[in-house]
């Protein structure tokens, strides 16, 4: 009796889990859909653009390669690099991350002085302005898709009626009792 117990116990666990892990991809899907909204309708609605010179504070590149149709790696016409930037506008210093790209002769590094987009946001910060990269905004679409869906699974799971032995014999014997007609 207490392994029976034991076992729906743990089924109960792992419906839990699945269901906070469903949750947690759907929310953070939705964070990223809500968050790219908001940044681009304060871009298009700011007072301020204008480019302004960073200094790079830290900088790493993206992989450089790419695979074409014979599979042999070749370099890509362009060098990706993540970077930490710290600029300053009207005696105030603002620090931002963003994405460089540069030809394959150029280098970014630590140190070194670029010209980043800002914008100034509705509360008055500067920030760098936003990627405007569909994919990302498709991800996070799919991450709430699928989210949604992984913990409905689990929620059915979890309300799923349990037969009871009584029944379930019971339902073996009409099973076989069809077939054999």
């Amino acid at each position: 009796m207490s392994s029976v117990k034991n076992g729906k116990k743990k089924d109960i666990k792992i419906i839990l889990l699945g269901i906070l892990v469903g949750l947690v991809v759907c929310g953070a899907g939705i964070y990223g859909v809500v968050s790219s909204r908001i940044a681009s309708h304060e871009y298009k609605n700011s007072t301020d653009i204008r480019e302004v010179s960073a200094v790079v504070g830290y900088c790493r590149e993206v992989v450089n390669k790419d695979k074409d149709e014979d599979g042999y790696h070749r370099e890509r016409e362009l060098r990706e690099y993540r970077v930490k930037v710290t600029f300053e506008i009207d005696g105030e210093t603002y620090q931002d991350r963003d994405t460089v790209y540069c030809r394959n002769d150029e280098e970014i590094n630590t140190g070194d002085e670029i010209d980043v987009e800002v914008y100034r946001t509705s509360k008055g910060k500067y920030k760098i302005a936003p990627d405007r990269d569909p994919l990302e905004f498709l991800f996070c679409c799919v991450a709430i898709i699928l989210g949604a869906g992984f913990a409905a699974i689990f929620i059915a799971e979890m309300f799923e009626k349990e037969p009871e032995n009584g029944e379930e014999s019971e339902k073996k014997k009409n099973k076989d009792k069809n077939r054999n007609r």
